[in-house]
Protein backbone atom coordinates (compact mmCIF):
# COMPACT_ATOMS: atom_id res chain seq x y z
CA UNK A 1 0.00 0.00 0.00
CA UNK A 2 2.87 2.11 1.13
CA UNK A 3 4.61 1.74 -2.36
CA UNK A 4 1.21 2.74 -3.95
CA UNK A 5 0.81 5.89 -2.38
CA UNK A 6 4.33 6.67 -3.50
CA UNK A 7 3.94 5.72 -6.38
CA UNK A 8 0.47 8.21 -6.59
CA UNK A 9 2.43 10.90 -5.35
CA UNK A 10 5.42 10.41 -7.97
CA UNK A 11 2.88 10.21 -10.79
CA UNK A 12 1.24 13.65 -9.65
CA UNK A 13 4.23 15.46 -9.01
CA UNK A 14 5.50 14.43 -12.80
CA UNK A 15 2.10 15.39 -13.87
CA UNK A 16 2.20 18.87 -12.40
CA UNK A 17 6.11 19.53 -13.14
CA UNK A 18 4.59 18.87 -17.15
CA UNK A 19 1.49 21.05 -16.45
CA UNK A 20 3.82 24.00 -15.68
CA UNK A 21 5.02 25.91 -18.46
CA UNK A 22 7.67 28.71 -18.05
CA UNK A 23 7.28 31.32 -20.38
CA UNK A 24 10.55 31.49 -22.90
CA UNK A 25 8.43 33.46 -25.40
CA UNK A 26 10.05 36.57 -27.25
CA UNK A 27 8.07 38.12 -29.76
CA UNK A 28 9.90 38.67 -33.22
CA UNK A 29 7.60 41.84 -33.67
CA UNK A 30 8.75 45.32 -32.25
CA UNK A 31 6.24 48.36 -31.80
CA UNK A 32 9.49 50.57 -32.19
CA UNK A 33 9.92 51.88 -36.05
CA UNK A 34 13.02 53.04 -36.50
CA UNK A 35 13.32 56.55 -38.28
CA UNK A 36 16.62 57.49 -40.70
CA UNK A 37 16.86 61.30 -41.81
CA UNK A 38 18.18 62.12 -45.75
CA UNK A 39 18.62 65.18 -47.43
CA UNK A 40 16.01 65.79 -50.54
CA UNK A 41 16.70 64.15 -53.44
CA UNK A 42 19.58 62.56 -51.54
CA UNK A 43 20.48 59.01 -50.20
CA UNK A 44 23.07 60.57 -48.12
CA UNK A 45 22.52 59.59 -44.57
CA UNK A 46 21.86 62.73 -41.97
CA UNK A 47 22.68 62.42 -38.20
CA UNK A 48 19.52 63.50 -36.24
CA UNK A 49 20.47 67.26 -35.39
CA UNK A 50 17.19 68.04 -33.07
CA UNK A 51 18.13 68.51 -29.26
CA UNK A 52 15.53 65.85 -27.93
CA UNK A 53 12.10 64.36 -29.05
CA UNK A 54 9.06 63.65 -27.11
CA UNK A 55 5.65 61.73 -27.33
CA UNK A 56 2.42 63.26 -27.58
CA UNK A 57 2.08 62.63 -23.86
CA UNK A 58 5.42 64.05 -22.98
CA UNK A 59 8.19 61.88 -22.26
CA UNK A 60 11.52 62.58 -23.56
CA UNK A 61 12.38 59.34 -25.38
CA UNK A 62 15.60 61.10 -27.38
CA UNK A 63 18.01 63.83 -26.15
CA UNK A 64 21.07 65.64 -27.79
CA UNK A 65 22.21 62.28 -29.28
CA UNK A 66 20.84 59.48 -26.62
CA UNK A 67 17.97 56.85 -26.78
CA UNK A 68 16.38 57.13 -23.49
CA UNK A 69 13.79 54.91 -23.87
CA UNK A 70 13.37 51.85 -26.01
CA UNK A 71 12.66 47.70 -25.15
CA UNK A 72 15.19 47.39 -28.36
CA UNK A 73 18.12 48.23 -27.08
CA UNK A 74 20.26 50.62 -24.81
CA UNK A 75 22.61 51.10 -27.73
CA UNK A 76 21.27 52.44 -30.84
CA UNK A 77 20.70 49.50 -33.80
CA UNK A 78 20.64 51.50 -36.76
CA UNK A 79 23.31 54.46 -36.83
CA UNK A 80 22.03 57.79 -37.42
CA UNK A 81 18.48 57.07 -36.92
CA UNK A 82 15.69 57.87 -33.60
CA UNK A 83 13.60 54.79 -32.39
CA UNK A 84 9.66 56.21 -32.11
CA UNK A 85 7.83 53.68 -29.50
CA UNK A 86 4.67 53.70 -30.47
CA UNK A 87 1.86 54.02 -27.96
CA UNK A 88 0.89 50.46 -27.34
CA UNK A 89 -2.75 51.64 -26.51
CA UNK A 90 -4.07 53.56 -29.65
CA UNK A 91 -3.73 53.59 -32.95
CA UNK A 92 -2.25 57.01 -33.48
CA UNK A 93 1.10 58.11 -32.09
CA UNK A 94 3.07 61.98 -32.18
CA UNK A 95 6.46 62.60 -31.95
CA UNK A 96 7.55 66.24 -31.08
CA UNK A 97 11.22 67.07 -32.49
CA UNK A 98 12.54 70.23 -30.79
CA UNK A 99 15.82 71.88 -32.66
CA UNK A 100 17.38 72.03 -35.54
CA UNK A 101 17.04 69.60 -38.59
CA UNK A 102 19.74 67.13 -39.49
CA UNK A 103 22.15 68.77 -42.11
CA UNK A 104 21.21 72.18 -41.19
CA UNK A 105 23.84 74.72 -40.22
CA UNK A 106 24.55 75.64 -36.85
CA UNK A 107 23.39 79.18 -36.68
CA UNK A 108 19.93 77.54 -38.00
CA UNK A 109 16.83 78.56 -35.82
CA UNK A 110 15.35 76.08 -33.37
CA UNK A 111 12.28 74.59 -34.99
CA UNK A 112 9.41 72.27 -33.24
CA UNK A 113 8.15 69.35 -35.77
CA UNK A 114 5.62 67.51 -35.21
CA UNK A 115 5.63 63.61 -36.43
CA UNK A 116 1.69 61.72 -36.71
CA UNK A 117 2.00 58.13 -37.45
CA UNK A 118 -1.16 55.71 -37.48
CA UNK A 119 -1.51 51.75 -37.26
CA UNK A 120 -3.32 49.01 -36.74
CA UNK A 121 -2.43 46.63 -33.43
CA UNK A 122 -2.90 42.96 -33.75
CA UNK A 123 -2.92 41.01 -30.60
CA UNK A 124 -2.30 37.49 -30.11
CA UNK A 125 -2.23 35.02 -27.13
CA UNK A 126 0.62 33.43 -26.71
CA UNK A 127 -0.41 31.18 -23.75
CA UNK A 128 -2.28 32.36 -20.50
CA UNK A 129 1.26 31.95 -18.30
CA UNK A 130 3.51 34.23 -21.74
CA UNK A 131 0.21 36.59 -22.34
CA UNK A 132 0.04 38.31 -25.65
CA UNK A 133 2.24 39.23 -28.63
CA UNK A 134 2.14 42.64 -30.04
CA UNK A 135 2.81 43.02 -33.99
CA UNK A 136 1.89 46.41 -36.06
CA UNK A 137 0.75 47.01 -39.35
CA UNK A 138 -0.67 49.04 -42.34
CA UNK A 139 2.08 51.56 -40.47
CA UNK A 140 1.14 55.14 -42.02
CA UNK A 141 2.58 58.73 -41.78
CA UNK A 142 -0.55 61.33 -41.37
CA UNK A 143 1.16 64.30 -40.72
CA UNK A 144 4.90 64.94 -41.86
CA UNK A 145 5.97 68.55 -41.18
CA UNK A 146 9.41 67.49 -43.49
CA UNK A 147 9.64 67.87 -47.31
CA UNK A 148 8.48 64.63 -47.27
CA UNK A 149 8.12 61.04 -46.02
CA UNK A 150 8.17 57.44 -46.89
CA UNK A 151 7.75 54.09 -45.14
CA UNK A 152 10.40 52.23 -45.78
CA UNK A 153 9.02 48.85 -47.12
CA UNK A 154 5.49 47.55 -47.08
CA UNK A 155 4.32 44.94 -45.41
CA UNK A 156 5.77 46.50 -42.13
CA UNK A 157 7.91 44.44 -40.31
CA UNK A 158 8.88 45.84 -37.48
CA UNK A 159 12.35 44.89 -36.85
CA UNK A 160 14.69 45.86 -34.37
CA UNK A 161 17.55 46.59 -37.06
CA UNK A 162 15.43 47.74 -39.77
CA UNK A 163 15.16 51.44 -40.95
CA UNK A 164 11.14 51.71 -41.16
CA UNK A 165 10.48 55.71 -42.03
CA UNK A 166 12.69 57.54 -44.11
CA UNK A 167 11.87 61.53 -43.36
CA UNK A 168 13.48 63.72 -46.49
CA UNK A 169 14.45 67.81 -46.18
Amino acid sequence: MNKLIRGFVCLYGLLVLAACEDCVFTSRHSSEPIVRFYRKGSTRVLAPGFDSVQTGKGITIYRAGRILYSSITSENPVPNSVVLPLDPSRDTSLFVFFGRRPGAPADSPARRDTLVLTYKRILSIVSPDCGYDRRIENLQIIKNPYDSAQIAARPVVLRADTVHIRLFW
